[in-house]
């Protein structure tokens, strides 16, 4: 009698085993479950973040744009018309991440939107997600399609002091863009001496000069600025 009930004991003690175990994978199954779960989901968001999303520094951006204002990076290509190239080079020093749209891998390996003004707008405005600063401004604020314009300002409001700005230049305001520059702060230009935001370019190089090239821009009456904050 005793033996067949130790005998029972023990074949319940066995089954509680082998219960309490399954007990445990189920649990560990379910976590395993919700920390899967959790990284795809964290996979998700940096596959859908904007350009805007990686680490952006701007006091590396200002320090190639001054670098090289006025000379050419042996790393890169250069073009006939490389102002975009320029800008372009400038984003990525400051840790813009290439991607399907932007990208340059060597001199036979680049897309248009590096080097062409009117491919590079339409990227920063439309895939990385740049935040329009300014949209037309002409030199007089002349009537522009269902609004006034600002007129240009040396030193303007809606150009932030950030090292974080691209200028698009429609020369005859026709709805494409001819010219791009990167603002690097605001201060007395290079050039003239003239307290404003400033901008270093390619094709005509030019370092720390006033963002509006009004000076040199034979086509000033006609221009159009756009500013993007990036």
């Amino acid at each position: 009698m005793n033996l067949i009930s130790r005998k029972s004991e023990s074949v319940c003690e066995g089954n509680y085993v082998v219960i309490a175990d399954c007990c445990r994978i189920e649990k560990m199954k379910r976590k395993v479950s919700f920390i899967a779960g959790f990284c795809f989901m964290l996979l998700g968001l940096l596959v859908i973040a904007p350009q805007t999303a990686y680490a952006y520094n701007a006091t590396n951006a200002v320090n190639y744009a001054d670098t090289w204002a006025e000379a050419r990076n042996p790393g890169y290509t250069q073009f006939s018309s490389d102002c975009t190239n320029f800008v372009s080079q400038v984003m990525r020093a400051g840790g813009a991440a290439m991607n399907d749209d932007w990208f340059y891998y060597g001199s036979r390996n680049y897309s248009r939107t590096w080097s062409v003004a009117d491919d590079f707008k339409w990227y920063v405005k439309d895939v990385y997600g740049a935040a329009r600063l300014a949209s037309g401004w002409t030199r007089d604020g002349r009537y522009h399609g269902s609004t006034y314009l600002y007129p240009y300002i040396n030193n303007s409001s809606n150009i932030p002091n950030t090292g974080r700005v691209v200028i698009f230049y429609d020369w005859d305001d026709d709805g494409k863009i001819d010219h791009s520059a990167y603002c690097v702060g605001t201060g007395y230009s290079n050039d003239q001496n003239i307290y404003a935001d400033l901008v270093d370019q390619h094709t005509t190089d030019r370092y720390r000069t006033r963002w509006t090239l009004h000076s040199y821009n034979s086509q000033s009456a006609f221009t159009a600025i756009y500013a993007f904050g990036i």
